[in-house]
């Protein structure tokens, strides 16, 4: 199955969304395609996404 960059990050925000819907709540995203924080592509879904702490390799990537 193949996704477009558009489709892949409509789809990660709805499941980050449905992982955290208060401030109080707190959960675990997984990626296991480095292209999120290698690409310019990938970045621009991460700023996409509702702010939280982003870990690649044991560092904190800035997106």
């Amino acid at each position: 199955m193949q996704l477009s960059v558009p489709d892949a990050a409509r789809k990660l925000e709805q499941r980050v969304g449905r992982l955290i819907r208060t401030e109080s709540d707190n959960g675990r995203v997984v990626v296991l395609d480095t292209r999120l924080w290698t690409t310019r592509f990938g970045r621009l879904i991460l700023r996409g996404l509702p702010p939280f702490r982003i870990m690649a390799m044991g560092k904190e990537v800035i997106a």
